[in-house]
């Protein structure tokens, strides 16, 4: 049985690149960008994002507390999206491991 979000998200091998492609989208955007942009530029659904933001926000999952990697807020009907500073940490550990 999973005992992190890490763990719950390394048992769904589907779930691992949506999360790595978020990460990475997110750090590239100097300002918020539109979670409609990122699930078009990810290829995805916007209900399959939904999913993987869950993991990546600030809130609970059963009981687990979320990574807290990205920062959501609604600006009217739209869904605005950036890393949290920790996101932005785990991008730069990403990018360093793919360049050693």
């Amino acid at each position: 049985m999973a005992t992190t979000i890490l763990e719950i998200l390394a048992n769904d091998p589907a779930l691992m690149p949506l999360v790595e492609g978020v990460v990475r989208e997110l750090a590239l955007c100097s300002e918020p960008v539109s979670a409609l942009k990122v699930s078009k530029r990810l290829g995805v659904r916007m209900s399959t994002l939904l999913r993987c933001l869950a993991f990546l926000g600030d809130g609970n999952i059963g009981g687990y507390p979320a990574l807290g990697w990205v920062v959501s807020q609604q600006d009217g009907d739209r869904l605005l999206l950036r890393l949290s500073r920790q996101g932005q940490l785990v991008f730069e550990e990403i990018a360093n491991n793919r360049n050693h």
